[in-house]
């Protein structure tokens, strides 16, 4: 079996200096390290480390199988050109193949884990051919043994995923077959790989660029592995010419794949915990101030420069998928507010992993007690609409039996956001919103429907408009049967949170409607003022006021306008000490004016609406001019909407 030295490889682990070194003198001693988020373990023998096990067990037995460990001892060599590090890899392959070769266990022949050991061996044979250790017969002898089972098993269709696991195994049949062109097997390997890379670049990436795997970790995951596979076939071509049209398709479409990264990232360059996402930060990247849509693959990002508001519904694939569809999220001013739950493991029996992916741990609106199917045609973004002063969107979830849940919001950007939840139903529904804000923030209030949270100079307020049945508050709840008030940021690392459910019973027809305004105390002249906030239900709409105008929500029509919008009051007093008033406004119906004088606080006058903006007041007092404040009241002339501006 003759063996190719590669311009250009890939590889499970780097080489870091001193901090690979120290790693791989602990393996040494048969001290086991696998990955920053599994415990290390220390085996008595070599053919001991077969019998380790670690928690999340099904995580620790895919990592051990991948030999990830070897990876690390290679990479030791690499910066130090010691060969104790390459023979102790040589022995610990020659023990796996005695005790793991034949196994039936479940993780020693995984996509995964066979893919990633197929990169760690043929990396240690590419560094083991350039080094000068004298020839081990006995791992010459089973190299052609592994190389021969893990390049079957890598073509096997039968094998095969169509997700980020399906191209590490195409990744890795292509190193394991340009390794050894002279085996009779590595061309029709080397095809394969080619033809389903092709079809995985089709499938992994819709056409706005965004990822197929719920996940913005996995959409960067899988960007990085088709970048590795284009520099593999583009370096390496001179030992065999293939894939020029997968690297062309890759060229072509690898550019959108990276805008849609850069468009998912916060403020702080981290992406948001959607689907199976821990915390990751891009530091070199830059954040993009402007909403994204992508209709394809169910994303909204609502986006300025002091906030980030993510709406999810709907999905391609159910790889890494949460029942996280009409869920949000919000950061304000460098700050998580509303959260998602983050993926914690991939042990789909633990209680806590059960939690993760459950609509619980996700700010939606559910049936109480029920977890919807997931099926893709049923649930999706309906509407995405930019109008003058705020954004709207409408997600809709049709995946209950017998239940339509439309969730609209409408966003007054940084920090005032509208939230109805329209549920129907062909009989009597229990159904909740749940709100999961980080555990940071400090609960000051839950009084009815007003609930309140502060941290430092932020404050977040929610007001509830419509009659709720009952109400949950949880904050790192884990009882058995109701494990409540947790998310995930690290891989198997838990944080609590606040966990709110407010429920409300559905009768064919609901509507619930919520209100969420996040203030800064230090810097309130850049945020709206959030009054008079209501809800008619007659007429189906949401009446808000912002600062100095009324805005008016038609639920039915999809609408917002603003009804009302306060331009300014002046007032002086003139030589025969008449106060004189101008309120000057516009509006999209007829209205009407009306003021209070107040001096030094306290109301002194009050005059009655009239249709004319101009008042004339004989005070038949004196009062000081600096002391005066004016309230201005403008309505309609229906007498439906009014604003106040103090």
């Amino acid at each position: 079996m003759k063996f190719s030295s590669l311009n250009y490889y890939f590889k499970r682990t780097n080489p870091e200096g001193q901090k690979t070194i120290a790693t791989a003198d602990r393996i040494m001693e048969n001290n086991i390290y696998l990955h920053s988020s599994l415990p290390e373990k220390k085996a008595d023998s070599i053919d001991g480390i077969w019998k380790l096990n670690g928690d999340p067990e099904n995580t620790y037995q895919v990592y051990l199988q991948s030999l990830q460990f070897v990876s690390s001892l290679v990479s030791a060599y690499e910066v130090s050109f010691n060969t104790i590090y390459l023979l102790k890899a040589q022995e610990i392959i020659i023990s796996w193949t005695n005790h793991c070769l034949n196994s039936n266990e479940k993780y020693v022949w995984y996509d995964f884990s066979v893919a990633n050991r197929s990169i760690v061996i043929t990396h240690l044979i590419q560094v083991l051919e350039t080094s000068n250790i004298k020839e081990n017969k006995e791992f010459k002898g089973i190299l052609k043994v592994l190389i021969d089972k893990h390049g079957d098993f890598l073509s096997d269709k039968k094998n095969y995923v169509f997700n980020n696991h399906g191209i590490m195994m195409d990744r890795a049949l292509l190193q394991i077959s340009f390794s050894f062109l002279d085996l009779e097997k590595s061309t029709a390997w080397v095809l394969t790989s080619l033809d389903r890379l092709k079809q995985q670049l089709k499938e992994s990436f819709c056409e706005e660029g965004l990822n197929s795997e719920n996940s913005p970790e996995y959409h960067y995951h899988t960007y990085k592995l088709f970048n590795e596979c284009y520099d593999f076939l583009l370096k390496n071509k001179d030992k065999l010419n293939v894939g020029s049209e997968l690297v062309k398709d890759i060229s072509n479409k690898i550019d959108v794949i990276k805008y849609a990264h850069i468009q998912m990232l916060k403020p702080d360059l981290s992406y948001p915990l959607l689907g199976d996402t821990q915390t990751i930060f891009f530091k070199s990247d830059e954040y993009i101030d402007e909403s994204s849509i992508f209709i394809d693959s169910g994303l909204v990002l609502l986006k300025s420069k002091d906030s980030y508001l993510s709406l999810k519904a709907g999905f391609s694939n159910k790889s890494h998928k949460h029942h996280d569809d009409l869920s949000f999220t919000w950061d304000f001013r460098g700050n998580n507010i509303f959260i998602d739950s983050g993926k914690y493991n991939y042990n789909n029996k633990d209680p806590m992993r059960k939690y993760i992916l459950s609509t619980i741990a996700h700010n939606v609106v559910s049936i109480k007690g029920e977890e919807y199917p997931l099926i893709n045609n049923e649930i999706k973004i309906c509407t995405y609409k930019k109008g003058l002063g705020f954004e709207f969107v409408e997600l809709i979830n049709c995946a209950y039996k017998s239940v339509e849940i439309k969730r609209l919001l409408f966003y007054f950007d940084p920090n005032v956001a509208i939230i109805i939840d329209l549920v129907n139903s062909n009989e009597a529904k229990v159904y909740s919103q749940f709100f999961n804000l980080d555990g940071d923030l400090i609960l000051r209030k839950i009084m009815g429907s007003e609930i309140k949270f502060s941290k430092n100079n932020i404050e977040v307020n929610i007001h509830l408009l419509s009659n709720f049945l009952s109400h949950d508050y949880y904050f790192g709840n884990n009882e058995k049967n109701n494990i409540r008030g947790f998310r995930s940021k690290k891989f198997s690392e838990l944080e609590d949170c606040h966990n709110l459910e407010y429920s409300y019973l559905s009768t064919m027809t609901d509507v619930a409607v919520a209100g969420i305004v996040i203030n800064d105390t230090f810097d309130s002249d850049s945020t709206f003022k959030f009054d008079n906030f209501s809800f008619d239900e007659l007429n189906n709409e949401v009446i808000v006021q912002l600062d100095n105008s009324l805005w008016v929500i038609d639920i039915f029509k999809r609408d917002c306008s603003q009804m009302i919008c306060h331009l300014s009051t002046k007032y002086y007093k003139d030589e025969f000490q008449l106060l004189k008033i101008w309120i000057e406004a516009e509006a999209k119906d007829s209205i009407e004016f009306a003021c209070y004088i107040l001096a030094d606080g306290v109301i002194k006058e009050r005059i009655s609406y009239q249709d004319g903006n101009y008042f004339a007041i004989d005070l038949g007092y004196n009062i000081n001019i600096e002391s005066i404040q004016i309230w201005s009241f403008i309505r309609t002339k229906n007498k439906k909407y009014k604003l106040l501006v103090k």
